[in-house]
């Protein structure tokens, strides 16, 4: 049979302090609140960093738009004879099929309008969700170039109302889009 050894303790067992009686369960108490605070605490940052990373995406969309207000002014400016002939007066949101590839043909005036418009609506349609963009006249070699996007944080509100210089360049308002627009000169 196989023996068990046991150790003997001789004399008393050390007292362990005990606590008072409104003490108990203090401690726990304390770790509980301690863990609760902190969870608030963790919950607080993260919403703040959501918040961050949305003002991050929206400024980007605000830049690209502004550099694609820009481009079509370049494209408008480095063809004068286009302007001349009405040919950037009623650019719509769409996008045209040009008959040429400017870059590697020479185009007229008029075709080369007609490319401009397709690059650059091809353009604002890859860069922007929704994008699209907007030329028209505005007298005197004036010229309101706008590009709109879809914008759902506006929660259904439009980016603009009638009657502005908004409504002129971006045309008529829309649910959850947003419209930068400058008026450019020839």
């Amino acid at each position: 049979m196989p023996t068990t050894d046991f150790i003997r303790i001789s004399g008393p067992l050390p007292r362990i302090p005990r606590l008072a009686e409104g003490q108990r369960g203090q401690t726990l108490i304390e770790v509980l609140v301690t863990v609760v605070v902190m969870s608030l605490g963790m919950l607080g940052m993260a919403g703040l960093q959501v918040q961050a990373l949305q003002g991050n995406q929206q400024a980007h969309l605000d830049t690209v738009a502004a550099n694609q207000v820009q481009d079509m002014a370049a494209r408008i400016r480095a063809n004068p004879a286009g302007v001349t002939t009405n040919s950037y007066d009623a650019l719509g949101a769409s996008i045209p099929t040009p008959g040429k590839n400017c870059y590697s043909q020479s185009c007229t005036p008029g075709e080369l309008a007609v490319f401009d418009h397709a690059q650059w609506n091809t353009a604002n349609t890859n860069l922007l969700p929704g994008g699209m963009g907007r030329v028209t006249d505005g007298g005197g070699n004036r010229f309101w170039i706008a590009v709109t996007w879809t914008d759902k944080s506006l929660e259904g509100e439009n980016g603009w109302t009638t009657g502005t210089d908004a409504a002129t360049a971006c045309g008529t308002p829309a649910a959850n889009t947003r419209c930068y627009f400058v008026q450019a000169q020839a």
